[in-house]
This record gives C-alpha cells, sequence and structure tokens, in this order.
C-alpha cells in the first residue's frame, strides 16, 4: 500500500438530475496501478457528501491488523467517530460508523452493539482483552489494531475521504 496515493482508490458516484427531474447516475472511475478499485464510492446528493468506504479500505489506510479474522470485513462504512468516553458515543455516534478508540473492555463492545457500529479500531497498537474479542466476534463486530494514534488516525481517514459521523452536540454559551 505504500506509496499509493489514497485518493486514487476511491470510486466516486456523481449524482445530477435531467431535465425532465430524473435521477442520473455517472460513474467516474479512478485507476490505480491499472486496476479498478471498488473499495469506496462517494456520493453527491444536493450538494450533501455522503461517503460510504469498504472496511477492507480503511484497513489498507491505518495498516490495521484484524484481531477476529473469523468475522468477515467484507462491509461498508459511512463514517467515524473517534472517542474513550463511551458516553460521548452513546450520545453522539450515528449509525453505521467505525469507532476508534483506545479502551479495550467489553464495555467498548456493548457500546458498539447499542451504537451500530460497523467496526472498532483500536489506536496505538493495542491489543484487544480475549474477553473483548470473544463478544465481537459473537456480536460479528470486527476488532482491528492500528500503530497510529487517534489524531493520526482521524487525520488519515478524513484525508482519504471518509466523514465524522458524530452528531454535534449542544454549546454552553460562555458569557
Amino acid at each position: 500500500m505504500a506509496g499509493r496515493n489514497i485518493s486514487a482508490l476511491l470510486v466516486k458516484v456523481l449524482v445530477s438530475l435531467t431535465e425532465n427531474s430524473q435521477v442520473r447516475l455517472i460513474f467516474v472511475r479512478q485507476v490505480c496501478n491499472q486496476k479498478k478499485l471498488d473499495k469506496a464510492r462517494a456520493l453527491s446528493i444536493k450538494g450533501e457528501s455522503l461517503t460510504i468506504m469498504k472496511l477492507d479500505l480503511i484497513i489498507d489506510i491505518t495498516r490495521g491488523k484484524v484481531l477476529n479474522p473469523q468475522v468477515s470485513t467484507n462491509r461498508e462504512v459511512k463514517g467515524g467517530c473517534g472517542a474513550d468516553l463511551m458516553s460521548d458515543v452513546l450520545a453522539s455516534i450515528q449509525p453505521d460508523a467505525i469507532l476508534l478508540t483506545g479502551l479495550t473492555n467489553l464495555q467498548v463492545i456493548r457500546t458498539a452493539q447499542m451504537a451500530d457500529v460497523r467496526a472498532i479500531i483500536l489506536v496505538r497498537g493495542k491489543k484487544a482483552q480475549p474477553e473483548m474479542l470473544e463478544l465481537a466476534t459473537q456480536e460479528n463486530i470486527p476488532v482491528i489494531s492500528s500503530p497510529y494514534g487517534m489524531f493520526e488516525l482521524c487525520g488519515r481517514l478524513h484525508k482519504a475521504g471518509l466523514p465524522s459521523l458524530e452528531s454535534q452536540m449542544p454549546t454552553e454559551s460562555h458569557a
């Protein structure tokens, strides 16, 4: 994967309206090393962006190692969220996201179940506790370990086109 331009891995789908208001899809495929790569696709509707990325591509971008390989990584992800406070995850994450965290306990899996998380990425090369992997496997949730820290992972994934799936939290006004 080294030396490849990650943006060259994206498959873009553009939506435009025809004169009679029918939706027309225009596929623009980018080629990397003479191969068509269908690992990710970006969809734009009425000025809003929604990115759907294959988990296998995310694993490549993060230099991740799947810790429970018996669980399929053939799934799509709509965005990401990075947090260590599981209460923040429950309050802000949207469905079909990946969760980046430094926590390696059962609570992460239970939170992922409730929040409809597609996969968990452990930061800084952390390893999951055996009980965590057992529960994640039972619940069909891939657990991945990446050597990068939280900030670096968020930046790499955002740069590759994966948006944040954190809801905006209300802020306090400081007068």
